[in-house]
């Protein structure tokens, strides 16, 4: 079936603005739930990476003679970065992926972003 004239062919211009108003409603809907997810994702990473490093301080902390007085504070003092050089087989500092800092604060690990 061929058309009659030219004015038959391609889409109406009700068709297209529908289309495009379809398409914006599905990426107002997607948009922010994909923001959440990658947030949610991000915080479990992090928290991730805390358990890593509480990890890491247990088993340091009970290489170490725990009955020995010296290191009764031990888990107060104790850096990030001379875990990394201890325990960490890679070498490699867990950090936030969203940029936060990590803070050992009386044996627990926190996040400046996440918390603990």
């Amino acid at each position: 079936m061929t058309p009659k004239n030219l004015s038959d062919c391609g889409y109406t211009m009700i068709e297209i603005i529908l289309t495009i108003l379809i398409l914006g409603i599905l990426m107002a809907v997607a948009i922010p739930r994909f923001i959440r997810l990658t947030e949610e994702t991000d915080r479990s990473r992090c928290a991730a990476e805390r358990g890593a490093i509480n990890s890491a301080l247990m088993i340091t902390y009970n290489a170490l003679n725990v009955r020995d007085p010296a290191y009764v504070n031990w888990l107060a003092t104790v850096s990030i970065n001379a875990l990394s050089d201890t325990m960490f087989a890679t070498r490699h500092i867990p950090v936030c992926p969203r940029g936060g800092t990590f803070m050992i604060v009386n044996g627990q690990t926190t996040c400046s972003l996440h918390g603990q």
